[in-house]
């Protein structure tokens, strides 16, 4: 089983991938571990062609954007979170705790990246 760390801005470790199934390019099935916030400002999106998580232990406040509109919910263990292309949104540990999640995704559809919502400024990722 391949393992991926993603990394904050600072260096620090914020997500651990554990590929089941695949390898990101088509169809596969990720156990994540978050260890790490995303920061307060800095929404990402994803490059499949859907994408379904299930909460497994602990949980996470997800902010999703929409144009300007933001809105914030609490994904608890059992929780189902679709995905679709093109969505932007964040992932928010509650006092640090750590959550798992299994993700299952299609196929890789496009690229993926960042947008910072204090500046507009959407910038390419190549980090997996």
């Amino acid at each position: 089983m391949r393992r991926s760390t993603i990394l904050a801005d600072d260096g620090a470790p914020k997500l651990h991938r554990y590929y089941l199934i695949g390898t990101g390019k088509t169809f596969g099935v990720i156990l994540h571990h978050f260890v790490g916030s995303d920061a307060p400002t800095q929404f990402h999106d994803h490059p499949w062609s859907w994408g379904v998580a299930i909460v497994l232990r602990g949980g996470y406040v997800e902010e999703r954007r929409d144009g300007t509109q933001v809105t914030r919910r609490w994904l608890r263990p059992g929780r189902i979170n679709v995905l679709p292309p093109g969505v932007l949104h964040r992932v928010e540990l509650q006092r640090e705790r750590e959550a798992w999640t299994l993700f299952v995704h299609g196929r890789k559809a496009r690229g993926w990246g960042f947008l910072d919502s204090v500046t507009g400024t959407f910038r390419a990722w190549n980090g997996g």
